[in-house]
């Protein structure tokens, strides 16, 4: 099955995500460890010093311990109280992001998204994805269960896609789980903001 992150607005059709890493625009916090802000509709502001990643997405407090995972080069293995994802790079151009989660809604919903600078397909529970590129953002659709699609446009993947897989490992799920997209209305998501500052 395949599967796209997305993000979509309570109120209305976009979201538009900032994000500022390092230094510069805040930084460092007051423990030396480099600071992850992403500002759109909900509160997200984490923190990642290669071990851990905590804070705050979408006003829920979370923490993430970033580990290995045995037999698997350059795979990560994140996990929190309620979540376990596994991401690594499986092609130059493809990441894909696969585990669960139980942290909101109660259910154990399983993630499976694989992205790339011409791509975005997967699932987070029922939620469906499946966007390519045109021309210069991703483009495609969404769909919940069996309802009829809606279209949607990822723009901005260019600046996600440097990112290091940990920190999208966090963000992606996360930040697709903690919106609302719409099951019957098209809607846009915008990381052309999205930029970290070393």
């Amino acid at each position: 099955m395949e599967s796209s992150a997305l993000m979509g607005h309570p109120s209305g059709r976009r979201i538009a995500v900032v994000a500022l890493f390092a230094v510069g625009c805040g930084g460092l916090n007051s423990n030396g460890k480099s600071k992850v802000e992403v500002s759109f509709q909900s509160s997200t502001h984490l923190w990642d010093d290669g071990t851990v990643i905590a804070g705050n997405v979408c006003f829920h407090r979370t923490q993430y311990e970033i580990g290995t995972v045995p037999n698997a080069t350059g795979a990560l293995d994140l996990r929190s109280n309620g979540s376990r994802f596994v991401v690594a790079a499986v092609s130059p151009t493809e990441r894909r992001i696969v585990g669960a989660t139980t942290e909101r809604g109660g259910g154990n919903e399983s993630v499976d998204l694989r992205f790339g600078p011409d791509h975005l397909v997967g699932h987070i529970a029922w939620h469906q994805f499946k966007l390519q590129a045109n021309g210069d953002h991703l483009e495609g659709l969404y769909q919940l269960n069996a309802l009829p699609p809606v279209p949607v446009k990822f723009f901005g993947m260019e600046t996600f896609w440097p990112l290091p897989i940990a920190e999208q490992g966090v963000l992606l799920p996360n930040l697709l789980m903690c919106t609302n997209n719409s099951p019957t209305h098209g809607f846009e998501i915008d990381f052309r903001d999205l930029k970290r500052d070393r």
